[in-house]
């Protein structure tokens, strides 16, 4: 009697597709609704955090230089200006949307309000490399279940692809997923094309991030690891020292171009090179050496290389140590605290358990591919060092949890998989949904006091530079006229908005400088207006003390003695106040 094949219907068969569309559609409704309203007001739009409005100047500056990006800033750093060392990708992502949606027509405006859509844009989009690398480690449903729980958890991967935060950090994870995703398939498909994929992703993180060395370390590391792991196991290692080579010369070509033009340290140039030439050096020993007296040569090469590195470029050692170093002093910037327990579970939830389930799953059955594995650990290791790396972390930790819920559900009977499953999944989303969609509404570091002082400031003020539109070029030499102090946290704002010159800025540029002002007088030559809000001399102050080197510990405001109070209580003659609202003040030198 012949055997009938089972009949799969057509619904059945793209159902996994339709509920990652819907997933895909609500993690994107979940990073536009709740902010929009903030971003967007009326003919205004206000960006989310301080780096966001630096990223909207370069996009500015580059409306009529496109594709030229701006490798010094005069307006920014008084008196000496500042190097630039934000590659160009996030501005040639705005821009060339800009002239899409524009038809052809670019104006600041145009570029202000699609460098605020390309956030949740971006993430979306991330969400397809981790539904494939879901399908590939194990199959579909682990791809659509690491879509929802990557989308959904109330993480820093939400707070920076939300609508308005225009910053590089959904594009690093953007590129990188998408090549661990090319690596991944390039591996498991031996096929040299996704090799190629892979070279132009990761090429494409290195144009979006000045330290991707952070991403090329996991990517080295699994060429060398795999590469022992195959020859010791005597599999052909053709396609994978050729196919490395190829994604790391692509990538290489992509952005090392802009790398030697800008005044990034020479670490930078060297260790992607060094990168480059690894896979064919491995290649070359396999034709004198054995398994064993490889692994031997590689730990010999990296322990010399270490100590002649840290004796001759010692900065060398710290770009991938500083990812997972933790400095138990005082620091100012929330982003390198460690993350504490307490805080994970009330991100993560059951799925911070589940990753570690996954890994031990890989432990046991050795099935996933080593590259996600060993992205996984050092996320991992870099997150509990350092909380700014949670967006990275996010992405991994739904794709371990994912996986090892999809691996475990084989273990329960049939009748009862369907019932237990979806208990599990309203366990592992809906617990930390309601905390998400509560941080998608949280507003803007910018108010209105803020933004309205600062717009009052360049309209009332003279220009810095006589050069015509200086604002708008690339190469202005120019000195400017005079400085405006603040501190350095709102920098960028008063470089996008005002169009004046900032003393301090968020890339802590001259932070001490403005912390000697601010706290004990210092005068800094040039500065002609000074800006002060609440915050400064309740809240921020502490901070002022720890870049001058003072003890921070127990203050809470600033001391009646200090400069700061005594030029908010009008107690300094040379300084007038011209412009008040509020919780802002601004004083003009005389």
């Amino acid at each position: 009697m012949a055997k009938h094949k089972k009949v799969v219907k057509p619904e059945s068969r793209y159902r996994h597709l339709i509920i990652l569309g819907v997933l895909i559609v609500l993690m994107f409704l979940l990073r536009v609704i709740g902010p929009y309203k903030n971003v967007f007001i009326g003919d205004d739009v206000i960006f989310m955090g301080n780096d966001a409005w630096y990223h909207i100047r370069l996009a500015e500056n580059m409306i009529g230089n496109f594709p030229n990006p701006m490798f010094f800033d005069k307006y920014t750093g008084f008196p000496v200006g500042s190097d630039i060392i934000i590659p160009p990708m996030m501005s040639w992502i705005i821009i060339i949307s800009s002239y899409i949606v524009g038809f052809g027509h670019l104006t600041v405006h145009t570029v202000q309000v699609v460098g605020a859509w390309i956030p949740p844009i971006m993430a979306a989009l991330t969400m397809i490399p981790v539904y494939i690398i879901g399908r590939e480690i194990h199959n579909k449903w682990t791809g659509v279940l690491a879509v929802a729980i990557a989308g959904l958890m109330p993480t820093a991967f939400l707070h920076r692809s939300m609508l308005g935060f225009t910053d590089h950090h959904i594009l690093e994870v953007l590129f990188l997923t998408t090549t661990v995703m090319f690596v991944t398939l390039a591996y498991r498909k031996s096929q040299l094309k996704y090799y190629m994929f892979a070279g132009i992703s990761l090429g494409m993180f290195h144009l979006s991030w000045q330290g991707a060395i952070y991403g090329l370390f996991i990517i080295w590391a699994w060429i060398v690891i795999q590469f022992v792991w195959d020859y010791k196991k005597n599999q052909s290692v053709d396609l994978l020292w050729k196919g490395s080579t190829l994604m790391l010369g692509i990538s290489a070509l992509m952005h090392l171009p802009w790398l030697l033009k800008s005044a990034m340290p020479i670490d930078y140039t060297f260790i992607p090179t060094l990168a480059f030439a690894t896979p064919f050096v491995l290649f070359l020993f396999t034709k004198f050496l054995n398994s064993k007296q490889l692994i031997i040569a590689l730990i010999s090469i990296g322990l010399v290389g270490f100590i002649g590195g840290y004796l001759i470029i010692p900065e060398s050692i710290g770009l991938i140590g500083y990812a997972i170093s933790w400095n138990p002093g005082a620091r100012t910037i929330s982003e390198t605290l460690a993350m504490l327990p307490q805080a994970a579970f009330m991100e993560y939830g059951a799925n911070l358990v589940l990753f570690f389930g996954g890994m031990s799953f890989f432990l046991i059955k050795r099935k996933m591919p080593l590259l996600v594995v060993l992205w996984s650990m050092y996320v991992f290791i870099s997150v509990s060092t350092q909380c700014r790396w949670d967006y990275y972390f996010n992405i991994v930790i739904a794709i371990m949890s994912a996986f090892f819920f999809t691996t475990l559900g084989v273990y329960f009977i049939k009748e009862v998989r369907k019932g237990i499953s979806l208990v599990l999944v309203v366990a592992l989303l809906f617990i930390t949904t309601p905390t998400a969609i509560s941080m998608s509404t949280i507003p803007s570091l910018m108010n209105a006091d803020w933004y309205n002082a600062l717009n009052v400031l360049r309209e009332n003020t003279e220009e810095p530079f006589d050069t015509e539109d200086s604002y708008y070029q690339t190469d202005l030499q120019e000195e400017a006229k005079y400085g405006v102090m603040s501190w350095w946290d709102y920098g960028h704002w008063i470089t996008q908005i005002s169009h004046r010159v900032p003393v301090s800025n968020p890339f802590q540029q001259h932070a001490i400088e403005a912390g000697e002002f601010f706290v004990l007088g210092k005068e800094v030559e040039g500065v002609k207006y000074v800006i002060v809000d609440i915050p400064m001399y309740t809240g921020k102050y502490y901070a002022m003390l720890s870049f001058i080197g003072q003890n921070p510990v127990g203050v809470t405001q600033a001391p009646d003695d200090s400069h700061i109070m005594k030029l908010v209580r009008g107690e300094l003659p040379n300084y007038v106040l011209v412009y008040e609202n509020a919780t802002v003040k601004i004083f003009e030198k005389v």
